[in-house]
């Protein structure tokens, strides 16, 4: 038996892509909801495709140069993504955070070589989105040779979502009938349903974000989901076309780290809070949809980051997120959906 040797790569960077699809669960009418595991990227999340993208644009432009600074306001996955990026291209590299953030994202930062710079006192878990922006715009500017990414309005972020679209046709040839995705900055989501929809033209999009933002309208407050929604006070990022997207949702933090801690016990898939957002929705409009549909739900990250959080029943009931009901809801969900 011949066993084919892996391809031998120079940089992490050149392992993203490629990941892989898993047929969560199909309806009795056969109805399908596959997942794009996107977490299995280097850094554990789809921010990984956009912040090389991102990175090499710069440099195409000349923007950056040999030992020049990134510098970017971050949540935790975009920063841990240009860190590596930093990393093993000989970059330094500056995260503008708050403590919204999981303590792991910001750990491996540390790790890779980035300077955190906080723009929240120790203790307030509050997302600073608009004076992390104002901060990291203000020392790209101070610092010689440094590039502010600017991830929410910088269209190398959508465009490094082409391949992710390119990925999915390749694989799903006979059609992608629904799109269901995270909305943050909006690159995830819309850059994928850019490229698919030029395949699958009828598909139908559908973006989530968590109760508390305000992309799709609605009271703004607090939200424990990381690294999605809108923030109130903070502006919406350019790459959110509405044109692309066909439906709005959201989800509470209760009901989204419900389904991701029922996802993990029922399939042994560990997603992240704001994947559990997505599978909240999309295992909701599986029960909606056609008969022989194919769904399709991108997870843009993993749950291991968040075993100190969504998984950790002291911390969900210190915040009053802990819900035994929710939980019930979700199982009886998949259940009804798919059978036990």
């Amino acid at each position: 038996m011949t066993i084919a040797s892996p391809s031998v790569v120079r940089r992490m960077s050149d392992l993203v892509g490629d990941t892989p699809l898993l047929e969560l669960c199909r309806t009795a009418g056969e109805a399908r909801l596959l997942v794009k595991l996107e977490s299995l990227n280097p850094t554990g999340s789809a921010k990984v495709r956009m912040a090389r993208q991102m990175v090499l644009d710069a440099e195409r432009s000349g923007e950056l140069r040999p030992g020049g600074r990134i510098v970017e306001s971050t949540s935790g996955n975009t920063g841990f993504a240009l860190a590596m990026l930093a990393a093993e291209r000989g970059y330094a590299f500056t995260a503008v955070v708050d403590r919204h953030a999981c303590r792991d994202k910001l750990r491996a930062m540390t790790a890779l070589g980035a300077d955190l710079v906080y723009v929240s006192d120790d203790g307030d878990e509050d997302l600073a989105t608009a004076a992390r922006e104002e901060l990291a715009e203000r020392l790209a500017a101070q610092s010689p040779g440094a590039v502010f990414t600017e991830q929410h309005n910088n269209p190398s972020n959508a465009d490094g979502y082409a391949a992710l679209a390119d990925e999915l046709v390749a694989a799903l040839p006979g059609g992608v009938d629904h799109l269901v995705g995270a909305v943050g900055t909006g690159g995830s989501l819309c850059g994928t349903a850019r490229g698919l929809l030029d395949a699958f033209p009828d598909m139908v999009v559908i973006g989530v974000e968590p109760v508390g933002s305000i992309a799709f309208g609605g009271p703004g407050g607090l939200y424990y989901q990381s690294g999605t929604g809108t923030p109130p006070g903070a502006e919406l990022g350019a790459l959110v076309d509405y044109d692309l997207i066909d439906a709005g949702r959201k989800v509470s933090d209760r009901a989204a780290f419900a389904t991701a801690r029922v996802i993990a016990r029922r399939t042994g898939v560990l997603v992240g809070g704001s994947a559990g957002g997505v599978l909240y929705e999309a295992l909701h409009e599986l029960e909606r949809v056609s008969p022989a549909s194919t769904m399709v739900a991108l997870i843009c990250d993993a749950g291991e980051k968040y075993l100190d959080s969504v998984f950790d029943d002291d911390w969900m009931r210190a915040r009053e997120l802990l819900d035994v009901e929710a939980e019930n809801e979700v199982a009886a969900l998949l259940t009804r959906v798919a059978g036990p």
